[in-house]
């Protein structure tokens, strides 16, 4: 999996920019063999900015899901699932019936891809919720297994606008062992630039991966 963090920033024209740079990323990780995207899009803290910049990031949010799922032809061509994480109650209505109907058109039978899109999300919410679903039995295992990301752990974790931290980013699942994280100074629109930093680390991983399964494989016969 790989995963990318950015800066939130407060003019909606970056977050048009972004939307055109994170499809671009999506279609190259696919072609390389990377089955798990995952970006962060709206933190639950969003929810403390003024009333007028919620509604128009929600209003721009509406507005690239019904793209999306009008250009669904490439995630149909590449079996790619789009799952929205985080409390999705938060968000509004129209925005929830736009999610439940891009999830439910990319739902494949047996995919192995996916595009999570970290919407009203927060992992420390996240950390939260799936040890209440597990308070039971309160162990490493099953509290990984309530994740919103279940056991599929980031081997790729990418930090842009220089920021050197995960800002309530998927904490749980950046403390596994197989974990790398790359902080790079580029913004995210700056496609070209964030593309030329990551694809040495995506190729690393994914050649890395296919060795480890080639093995796996000779061992098991």
């Amino acid at each position: 999996m790989v995963a990318v963090l950015h800066t939130l920033q407060h003019c909606c024209i970056n977050y048009l920019r972004r939307y055109t740079t994170l499809l671009h990323i999506l279609e190259i990780c696919l072609q390389l063999g990377v089955r798990t995207v995952t970006v962060f899009a709206f933190s639950l803290d969003n929810f403390k900015r003024s009333k007028n910049e919620i509604d128009s990031l929600i209003d721009l949010a509406e507005t690239k899901l019904s793209e999306l799922a009008h250009r669904r032809h490439f995630l149909v061509e590449t079996q790619t699932q789009v799952r929205f994480l985080g409390d999705i109650s938060r968000l509004p209505t129209e925005l929830q019936n736009r999610i439940e109907y891009l999830q439910n058109l990319t739902t494949f039978h047996n995919s192995e891809r996916q595009f999570n899109i970290c919407i009203a999300y927060s992992s420390v919410a996240e950390m939260y919720h799936a040890f209440q679903c597990c308070c039971a039995t309160p162990n490493a295992t099953s509290v990984t297994q309530h994740l919103f990301t279940s056991s599929n752990y980031p081997q790729l974790i990418v930090r842009t606008s220089g920021e050197r931290r995960l800002s309530d980013f998927l904490l749980m699942q950046a403390a596994h062992a197989n974990s790398s994280i790359l902080f790079i100074d580029k913004l995210w629109p700056a496609i070209t630039y964030v593309i030329f930093d990551i694809l040495p680390y995506i190729c690393d991983h994914t050649s890395t991966h296919a060795r480890t399964r080639t093995r796996t494989r000779t061992h098991t016969h």
